[in-house]
């Protein structure tokens, strides 16, 4: 009992503790429902105050959402403007500096004008000065212009008797051509019954000959060859100059041509010991031409070579295929030809000095012969060569053949 007493004695101690304590509370608590009051009411105010304000914002956020699309127009106009800006600030540069130039220039020329204006003043003095002469030049054209007339009549008429002067010549030239050929062709008659009666003697037809009648016969029948030889290069040039030399085509092997001038001046070859060197293209067909123009080329070049080759020398004589020609060249280690006579070589009657000196008896026209006949039948020939060293004759014909021409005389070989 006593210790029930105790305990409840401390439970009442320990009540009144917590009434106290709730005393205490209480107030707390009516001054806290005071509060709250006091902050219902200044929520209330404050809630208010921010619907107003919410209300508000809403306003200001539409106003502040147009004015940021007004800005950001802005922006971009202002961005637009700033471009243009630096453009039109580019271009301005550019007109201030093109300015300065045109300043540049405008100064340049006002200078100039400047000038020019001095020399206008000048050019009008020499105008005027010009004037004066021309007015007198005047006068001297007329005075010109009359002798020119009186001058261009005398020059018709010299005109005039030139031109029968040039028939005349043209009448003689062909009168002297067909004068050589009647000539040639009557001394070459009894001349070729010369040369038959003095082979006959030199075979002994008429009986033994002496040594020395040998000698005198043989004289005779070699001047004879030689007038026999210029006679028909005569008729030949005739017949080229008058236009009236045929050329009859027909199936010509230029090797064996070759072969056979070779074997003609076969002892004067032996007899001077030339070296003879042939080269042949094994390729070279049979052409048309004329047999007695291509066996008069190859008779000319090669004698021409063999006379002035010097003992033991070199010929070269060469025929091949060369595109669409046959070319045919003979080279020889002779006495060459002066560089300055070599544009007259192929001219009528001409020879050089050396070449007189070492065969006088030449005549100067078989090159014009077969350069003339060449032209004429789509051939050519030229030549290279150096004094003393030697001479390099061309022919070409062409693979389709020399062409063929009318006349009324064949040209004769020697």
């Amino acid at each position: 009992m006593a210790v029930t007493a105790k305990k409840l004695a401390t439970t009442a101690k320990e009540k009144e503790n917590v009434r106290s304590r709730l005393a205490v509370i209480a107030k707390k608590l009516a001054i806290t429902a005071k509060e709250k009051e006091d902050a219902r009411k200044n929520l209330q105010s404050i809630a208010k105050q921010l619907a107003t304000t919410a209300k508000d914002k809403e306003e200001t956020r539409k106003q502040l959402a147009v004015t940021a699309k007004q800005l950001a127009a802005t922006a971009k106009e202002k961005e637009n403007v700033r471009g243009k800006l630096v453009v039109t600030a580019k271009k301005l540069a550019i007109t201030a500096k093109e300015k300065e130039n045109v300043r540049s220039k405008l100064a340049v020329i006002a200078k100039k004008l400047a000038i020019t204006a001095k020399e206008k003043e000048d050019a009008r003095k020499n105008l005027q000065s010009i004037a004066k002469q021309l007015a007198t030049t005047a006068k001297d054209k007329e005075e010109t212009r009359k002798q020119l007339a009186v001058t261009a009549k005398q020059l018709a008429t010299i005109a005039k008797e030139v031109e029968l002067a040039n028939q005349e010549l043209r009448s003689l030239d062909l009168a002297k051509d067909e004068f050589v050929s009647i000539a040639s062709h009557q001394l070459r008659t009894p001349l070729t019954a010369l040369k038959g009666y003095t082979g006959m003697l030199l075979d002994g037809d008429a009986g033994p000959v002496s040594d020395k009648q040998r000698e005198y016969l043989v004289e005779i029948k070699n001047a004879n060859d030689r007038m026999i030889g210029l006679i028909t290069a005569l008729l030949n040039v005739s017949r080229v100059d008058l236009g009236v030399f045929i050329v009859e085509p027909e199936q010509v092997d230029l090797k064996k041509v070759a072969e056979g001038a070779l074997n003609d001046l076969g002892m004067k070859v032996q007899k001077k010991k030339l070296q003879i060197e042939k080269d042949f293209g094994k390729d070279v067909p049979l052409i048309n031409a004329d047999l007695n123009i291509t066996q008069m080329i190859f008779q000319n070049l090669l004698s021409n070579a063999v006379k002035y080759t010097p003992t033991e020398g070199k010929i070269n004589i060469n025929i091949k295929k060369d595109g669409s020609n046959i070319l045919i060249s003979v080279t020889d280690t002779g006495y060459g030809i002066p560089k300055d006579v070599q544009p007259k070589i192929f001219t009528k009657m001409f020879r050089a000095d050396n070449a007189r000196v070492k065969d006088p008896d030449g005549t100067g026209l078989g090159l014009y012969i077969i350069k003339s006949t060449l032209e004429k039948t789509g051939g050519k020939i030229w030549f290279e060569s150096v004094e003393n060293k030697g001479s390099t004759f061309y022919v070409t014909i062409p693979l389709v053949g020399m062409k063929k021409k009318e006349g009324t005389k064949r040209l004769e070989l020697k």
